[in-house]
């Protein structure tokens, strides 16, 4: 039979086909894992072997003994379960994914001072003599997984299970959760960890770690959760069978006492419970239904009485028609004087209206005063700039000449004392010479004469060697002369790799700046205040101006904000040009202007402040060829105000955009008509969207000017559509990694090319290692040959010194002479250049000093001009300003009629509600006379009513929620009757299949009971009887008595009454869904054959349970134990002889897997 579990909390959930809290056989329970048990499978086997005999079975009587009433039934369900439980000998016993104990530890508890227990996941002894600490064991799991103390009959509070000396306890259990019914796996891991700490002040935690040792949680709860999902029934006392209840069970009890086992056991005692809770509930619910009764009587009365006052009252009647009358003229009489006061305010609004034409007029012709002045402004502010733009380079030309001519007189001056100083030292060498040959001449005529032709021979080779030692000092000195050129190749080369390298690296900067931007707008910015500086302070600025009430108008800004860029491939060149612009505000008027100065100053928040007209300015006219991009073309400005000011300050309607840079450089040149109203065009840089030109044309003097225009490297601040603004910035990524590739295949190639500089520096200096060699080799042949004419000649030492001498003197000269020669021509050089630089630089001095008296011109005529444009732009403002006085009068005013004629409106609605037509107001009367005449009326009529309680309405009102109130608590009653129907109906459900399952329980536990006695070759039988709740067995140790029907557990030897209780306990274990059984000192009282027989048996019947865990503990040896992978012995170290206390010491256990 299936097991029976019970939700931890009950469940407010009420299904007539199922009974509370059941769960029915090889069913799943909602929200828990998958029953895996092998006796899930035998019990549908049962149910379907005994499916023709259901209606028989449901209707024993409780009142009965257990006992199956067609003897065939019981014969063919006997059959099937012992088939299945002889087919399970023969499964292969494997082990729970989940729910199973894997260790357990314990710290200073009962009499271990450090425990750990590994547990096999199937089949565990734990052996041990008496005193080692076996029973602690299944202590700890039970404490441990929140049982309480009482419980384990080994004390009455935590504080009693701590060792001796020590202040506090720790347990530990550990329980396997793999599978795909593991709790939780991706928090806890393939393990859960439970930890239970107290101590002997009484207090007392629970720790829930994952695999890993992290604490999860610290709830009892999510112990309880864990509990349930795994059906750990630790304080179910046939699940964890302690040392007293296992003695108790197996020895002592009777058969009242083994019945409440069994119902505690299968979890039926718990059902039963619950179905007398809500049977006492019903009692409850019928009691209730006896004041509903008088209540609804008391009701019925309530609702007559109402009724019948209500009725009395209809003959008020004439005296409401009356007020009906007066309230009708007072209400028209009130829309009468309100329409009197609209005809006056529109009165006012016609003259404010014409007004207000005469100051527009007046308004629009300082308009157009201010369009010329501005022009003007403009024109001159370009010639400025087209001034400027053509100084600069003559400037920078004159700088150069002069400094160009400051050289050149530098170096004239530097050759001439040169010449001077080579010229003296020539004349000197000169005289050197001639002394020197004549001291040679006159001794080799003595040598001559003194060594009759010998010394020649020397003389000769000696000349010989000193030809090959100059022809090798000659290459070795000259060698160098190369690497100057090779090292500067080398530092070009190294050069030229840094600044790849920084290419590079500004390359690779500018796409990470790519990809942040593309992120953002992939995000999203947080805030649209983030592109702007001072985010913070720019939000406290906005709220200011949202919360403060003494602007004429509020001001509008940032600009940027009210912008949006319809072609964002032009963000970059745009936002550069527009600059602080777009952080800027725009007022009306200048008191305006002040007040937001001073909040922007208290908030430490400064942005350009701008004041301008709402009245849109008209470009009509005077924009470019339609066919062409402008700055104001590519923007969507939702302002009059933002777009004036983007205008004035921008030109925005005149500024042509094209993305090529020599169609744009063609256009601004050659554009011919089409050029018409452009004053400056923005172009895109060559292969760099991000960058461009910028190119203005002076018209007047055709003079060109063109300026780059540098990447903008901050947030947005013009609004854009987020897909074309994104498919534009992955455009530009794009083109960035296409030249990061290419920088880096050039890179390799600069990297080749240094180490190909670096190895012709090493070549040449091993090459001058070599030709170092060959010099000195002839420098040895030289000074051998000397020392070789020395000895022969004494005077060939004075020759050699008076040639070497000569030698010198003539290579200084042959030098100085060549010095004489380069500084000549580097005079006539000098010369030549400094004529040619002089002309130059006067040349270019004038056209400088052109410039700037045009330059000064230029800005004379542009501070008139801005003067004259100030002071038309204050008569303008000043008109503006007046314009806007009569709109905010006229504003007022119809502010006002609106509000007048909202009064009307509501006062017409409220007459038309008590007199749909309108009513003729009686001549000298008026709202206030008419309203007195009806309260003297209303007065009479309810010191009428006042006799009868209310008026007609009231009464009437009353009436009716009287009826409603009976109604309603009538529907209460219906209600209440209902619902006790529905659980009285349900209860009786359940109780039946209650009965149905402690009914097949009991079958499936006798059948298995006879089974496992026969194994032994013992006959008997287990005796339900539900009536007087007695279980007991009947035994025949000999099967081959046929007679009699067993005899008592009282007439048993020890060994065969044990004997037959494990086989009456595994009965039952075998009816339990928990996935672990636990039994302690299980065969103290048996002899060492029922020992070996119910040993081997219960080995035999927990292997028959697949996947499920058993603990056995024991004080005897295991030896006659079969060897197999699934029975692991768990042996407690021995206790220390000889005390008269438990000892302190660490305590262990060591593990044998049998």
């Amino acid at each position: 039979m299936g097991g029976i579990r019970v939700p931890k909390r009950p469940r407010d959930h009420i299904d007539d086909g199922g009974v509370h809290g059941l769960i029915r056989p090889g069913d799943k329970a909602r929200g828990k894992r998958p029953r895996t048990s092998p006796s899930e499978a035998s019990d549908e086997h049962v149910r379907s072997g005994t499916e023709s005999e259901r209606t028989a079975n449901d209707s024993a009587s409780d009142d009965d003994q257990d006992t199956v009433n067609d003897d065939a039934n019981l014969e063919r369900a006997t059959q099937v379960v012992t088939r299945q439980l002889r087919d399970n000998e023969e499964k292969q016993n494997l082990p729970a994914e989940q729910g199973i104990i894997e260790e357990i530890r314990c710290t200073n508890f009962m009499c271990h001072e450090q425990l750990t227990v590994p547990l096999g996941p199937l089949i565990n002894f734990i052996i041990g003599h008496n005193g080692s600490g076996k029973s602690a064991v299944l202590t700890a799991l039970t404490l441990c997984l929140g049982g309480k103390a009482t419980a384990t009959n080994r004390g009455q509070n935590l504080k009693s299970f701590i060792k001796e000396g020590r202040d506090s306890c720790s347990l530990s259990v550990k329980i396997k959760n793999q599978g795909s019914a593991a709790f939780k796996p991706d928090t806890y891991g393939r393990s859960i960890i439970v930890e239970r700490h107290f101590n002997k002040n009484g207090s007392s935690g629970f720790k829930i770690k994952d695999v890993n040792g992290k604490v999860v949680t610290t709830k009892k709860a999510e112990l309880e959760d864990i509990l349930d999902a795994f059906a750990l029934q630790i304080d179910n006392p046939m699940n964890v069978l302690t040392q007293d209840m296992a003695r108790q069970f197996l020895n002592d009890s009777s058969p009242k006492e083994k019945y409440k086992f069994f119902l505690k056991g299968t979890q039926l005692e718990a059902l039963s419970n619950d179905y007398a809770v809500i049977s006492n509930n019903l009692d409850v619910m019928e009691s209730k239904t006896l004041v509903f009764n008088q209540d609804i009587e008391v009701l019925r009365k309530q609702a007559e009485a109402a009724v019948a006052k209500a009725r009395r009252a209809a003959n008020l009647q004439t005296m409401r028609d009356r007020e009906k009358v007066l309230a009708s003229q007072a209400a028209w009489a009130r829309v009468q004087e309100e329409e009197e006061e609209l005809s006056k305010i529109d009165d006012e609004i016609t003259h404010v209206t014409g007004l207000i034409k005469e100051r527009t007029a007046q308004a629009d012709s300082a308009s157009d005063q201010y369009e010329r002045a501005n022009k003007a402004f403009s024109d001159a502010n370009q010639s400025i700039q087209d001034q400027q733009a053509e100084l600069v380079p003559v400037e920078q030309e004159v700088a150069e000449l002069k400094s160009k001519w400051d050289d050149i007189k530098k170096g004239i001056l530097k050759v001439k004392t040169t010449e001077r100083e080579i010229s003296q030292k020539l004349a000197s060498k000169e005289r050197s010479i001639e002394s020197y040959e004549a001291q040679i001449v006159e001794h080799r005529h003595r040598q001559a004469e003194a060594d009759d032709g010998q010394h020649a021979q020397k003389m000769h080779e000696l000349e010989e060697a000193k030809e090959a030692y100059e022809e090798a000092k000659t290459r070795f000195s000259n060698h160098d002369d190369s690497l100057p050129d090779l090292t500067h190749r080398l530092k070009l080369a190294e050069v030229e790799e840094q600044k790849a390298h920084n290419g590079l690296l500004q390359k690779q900067g500018e796409i990470r700046r790519s990809q942040e931007k593309i992120g953002e707008i992939e995000r999203g910015q947080q805030s649209w205040t983030d592109a702007y500086p001072n985010s913070a302070g720019l939000s406290r600025l906005v709220q200011a101006i949202q919360g403060e009430r003494r602007f004429r108008e509020r001001p509008v800004g940032p600009i940027g904000r009210y912008v949006k860029l319809l072609k964002p491939e032009w963000s970059s060149i745009l936002e550069r040009q527009a600059g602080a612009s777009l952080n800027a505000f725009v007022v009306i008027n200048k008191d305006d202007q002040t007040l937001l100065s001073d909040i922007m100053k208290r908030l430490k928040c400064q942005y350009p402040i701008y004041i301008g007209s709402n009245q849109q300015i008209d470009t009509a006219g005077h924009e470019p060829d339609s066919g062409l991009d402008t700055w104001m073309r590519v923007l969507k400005i939702d302002h009059n105000l933002i777009r004036n000011q983007m205008i004035i300050n921008h030109s925005i309607d005149q500024a042509v955009l094209i993305k090529d840079r020599k169609k744009a450089e063609d256009f601004m040149q050659f554009g011919g008509p089409r050029r018409q109203n452009v004053k400056m065009c923005f172009c895109m840089r060559d292969g760099d969207p991000t960058k461009g030109h910028f190119i203005s044309f002076n018209p007047q003097t055709e003079a060109r000017t063109m300026g780059p225009i540098n990447e903008w490297k901050f947030s947005t601040r013009m609004q854009a559509d987020r897909e074309p603004q994104l498919k534009a910035e992955k455009s530009n990524l794009d083109r960035l990694r296409q030249e990061l590739r290419a920088m880096q295949s050039n890179i390799t190639e600069i990297q080749y090319k240094v180490k190909s500089r670096r190895c012709d520096i090493q070549n040449h200096d091993k090459e001058k290692r070599q030709l170092k060699i060959q010099f000195q080799t002839a420098q040895e042949s030289v000074e051998r040959l000397e020392s070789e004419l020395s000895a022969a000649t004494p005077n060939a030492g004075m020759i050699e010194q008076l040639e070497e001498a000569l030698r010198d003197v003539q290579n200084e000269k042959d030098f100085e002479e060549g010095q004489y020669q380069d500084t000549i021509i580097e005079k006539d050089k000098l010369n030549a250049e400094a004529r040619g630089s002089k002309s130059s630089l006067e040349e270019a001095q004038d056209r400088l000093s052109s410039l700037n008296i045009a330059l000064g011109k230029a800005a004379s005529k542009a501070d008139k001009m801005a003067r004259k444009r100030e002071e038309v732009l204050r008569e303008k403002n000043r008109a503006l300003e007046e314009v806007h006085a009569a709109e905010r009068n006229k504003t007022e005013w119809e502010q006002k009629r609106g509000a007048q004629l909202g009064i009307v409106e509501e006062n017409t609605q409220y007459a038309m509600l008590i007199s749909s037509a309108r009513v003729e107001v009686p001549r000298g009367e008026t709202h206030d006379s008419l309203m007195k005449k009806l309260d003297r009326l209303v007065t009479e009529r309810e010191e009428s009513e006042k006799q009868l309680g209310g008026s007609e309405e009231e009464l009437l009102r009353k009436a009716n929620e009287a009826k409603q109130r009976h109604k309603a608590k009538r529907d209460d009653r219906a209600e209440h009757d209902r619902v006790a129907h529905m659980l009285k109906k349900s209860l009786i459900n359940r109780k039946q299949r209650w009965e149905r399952f402690r009914q097949e329980i009991s079958l499936r536990a006798r059948i298995t009971f006879t089974y496992l006695l026969s194994e032994r070759q013992f006959r008997g039988t287990l005796q339900v009887d539900h009536k007087s709740q007695q279980l007991d067995i009947h035994v025949q140790p000999d099967i081959t008595v046929v007679s009699g029907a067993g005899r008592q557990t009282k007439t048993l030897s020890g060994g065969e009454k044990s004997f037959s209780t494990i086989c009456l306990l595994l009965a039952l274990w075998d009816a339990m869904g928990s996935p672990i059984r636990c039994l302690d000192e299980f065969d103290v009282f048996m002899d060492n054959v029922n020992r070996e027989i119910s040993m081997k048996m219960m080995i035999g019947a927990a292997r028959r349970a697949v996947g499920r865990q058993f603990i056995l503990i024991t004080p005897q040896a295991m030896g006659k134990v079969e060897s197999k992978d699934d029975v692991k012995i768990i042996r407690m170290d021995d206790p220390e002889r000889g005390q008269t206390a438990l000892s302190f010491s660490r305590r262990g256990a060591t593990t044998t897997t049998a």
